[in-house]
């Protein structure tokens, strides 16, 4: 039954806006939205009021309780909850990206190569120059240990002991490991006569570096091992290495001839 106050039109809610409305009977619109317009409206899209239910004294105390700033912040965080996340600007896809910095390069350590194609070598002593069998000119400073060619050598008269060869790297490297090929390790282009057999060939030398420790070396001195033999360290940081020889075997006889000096072809370094 719809109800009436005294000396007004019936009080019904619309079902469309919800809001309470006065309505005279038989209007076709609701006078709060206009549903019905077109249409012919009657008592059924009308329905009879409802009651307020536990909803409205709830509201009406959180409104006591939080004040109307608090209620409206109370709004707020119901409809961003119930809404679906919206992405800021700076997170859109289509925004600027900002271009990585790469990492900062560092120089690659050098090689075996390049450690010894940049030092210069000295040496106690050197023996004078030389002919092979074409007569061709051969010197033997200490740069010929250094050069990266086996059949080139520093070389010094006797059997060697006590003389030394030093490398200076012209700045602090690290060394893992360091070697020599222990005589002169050629084979004369002329005749074919082996000058490593005829050679006095060296079977023990000492490592001295900048920080004052040494370490030693001995070597295979067969003939057929012409070959670098190094030892490994224990990641030695020095600018410089001195290698001097402490024992040497005496070379063959060939062809009627031995040499009387000893040699070392080549220095070989691992950084």
């Amino acid at each position: 039954m719809t109800r009436h106050r005294s000396g007004a039109a019936p009080v019904t809610y619309c079902t469309h806006c919800g809001i309470l409305r006065d309505r005279e009977a038989g209007s076709r619109f609701c006078p709060g939205c206009g549903e019905g317009e077109g249409e012919q409206a009657s008592a059924a899209r009308f329905t009879r009021p409802r009651t307020p239910g536990r909803f409205v004294p709830a509201l009406a105390a959180l409104v006591l309780v939080l004040g109307g700033g608090g209620v409206a912040a109370w709004a707020t965080w119901a409809h961003r909850s119930a809404s679906p996340a919206i992405p800021s600007p700076a997170t859109q896809t289509n925004q600027p990206q900002a271009t990585p910095v790469p990492p900062e390069q560092s120089d690659p350590p050098p090689t075996a190569s390049a450690l010894l194609r940049t030092a210069t070598a000295t040496a106690s002593s050197h023996s004078a120059r030389g002919y092979d069998a074409n007569g061709k000119e051969f010197t033997y400073e200490p740069a010929k240990a250094i050069d990266g060619l086996a059949e080139t050598a520093w070389r010094c008269d006797g059997n060697g002991v006590g003389q030394w060869l030093k490398i200076d790297f012209g700045r602090t490297v690290t060394l893992t490991s360091i070697g020599i090929i222990p005589g002169f390790a050629k084979t004369d282009p002329g005749d074919g006569t082996d000058r490593y057999a005829q050679n006095w060939r060296i079977s023990e030398v000492q490592y001295s570096f900048d920080d004052g420790k040494t370490f030693r070396q001995t070597f295979n001195t067969s003939v057929s091992v012409r070959s670098p033999q190094t030892r490994d360290l224990p990641s030695i940081s020095t600018s410089q290495v001195t290698i001097t020889i402490l024992k040497s075997v005496p070379g063959e006889v060939i062809n009627g001839w031995r040499f009387d000096q000893a040699a070392i072809s080549e220095v070989v370094v691992s950084p």
